[in-house]
């Protein structure tokens, strides 16, 4: 299955290929949503190992986890399975 997000223009240049990928800047920039979608887009696409780090939050429950599970819903994305405290699964293996 393929899944396909809007991208903004200021975060094109994140799209090409890179094993780690990062970005900087003040709050409400998107920033958060974009590697969001790229990291559920990927792992719909194939079996992958994703982590996420983010510099303020007091646990991944709090941030990243919350958010991951936002766009799930939102989105209506298939194959997602409970989340655990600290994951969160597809069914392919992700």
């Amino acid at each position: 299955m393929k899944v396909e997000f809007e991208i903004a223009q200021v975060f094109e240049p994140l799209i090409a290929p890179r094993r780690f990928k990062g970005a900087k800047g003040g709050r409400a920039s998107g920033k958060s949503y974009f590697f969001a979608d790229q990291a559920l887009a990927k792992m719909i696409h194939k079996p992958v190992r994703i982590i996420c780090i983010r510099e303020v939050q007091n646990t991944i429950r709090d941030s990243v986890r919350a958010l991951l599970e936002k766009e799930i819903r939102t989105l209506q994305l298939p194959g997602f399975v409970p989340p655990t405290e600290n994951s969160l699964r597809h069914s392919n293996g992700s």
